[in-house]
């Protein structure tokens, strides 16, 4: 979650945004907490990124040139490479995740965006081999 708060932050010309812990939450509702504080910055920050990359699409700023001034010393990355870094590393840390959920024996499906979007929808699988085979 902090790494996509970090990338608006330099985007915007923002100092590092705060690290959040599980351990910052009550003892007593930790997990609670923790779980809804994500879910509340998942949201903020997601909107974020939706509003940024709208903006370049518009403007065709894809190759335009990002100075991160919270590298230290500052950098220059390319917009869409940030774009690709941040979407790559993002479904490497959900798949990892997934690995971790089955090496504790916890129910996982197959991960694939499609198939959840069609769920969430409520599109059987007959549905979909209908689509496809017209």
């Amino acid at each position: 979650m902090y790494t996509k708060e970090v990338w608006p932050a330099s985007l915007e010309g923002l100092d590092f945004p705060r690290r959040h812990s599980f351990l910052d939450a009550d003892p007593g509702s930790r997990l609670g907490e923790y779980r809804a504080s994500l879910s509340e910055r998942h949201g903020e920050v997601a909107v974020r990124w939706l509003d940024f990359v709208a903006d370049i699409d518009r403007r065709g700023g894809w190759d335009d040139r990002l100075i991160d001034a919270l590298c230290e010393p500052p950098e220059s990355f390319v917009i869409s490479a940030v774009i690709a870094h941040v979407l790559t590393f993002s479904a490497h840390r959900r798949q990892l995740v997934r690995q971790m959920l089955r090496l504790l024996e916890r129910p996982v499906d197959d991960g694939d965006p499609i198939m959840w979007l069609r769920r969430l929808r409520g599109e059987s699988d007959d549905e979909r081999y209908e689509e496809e085979g017209s």
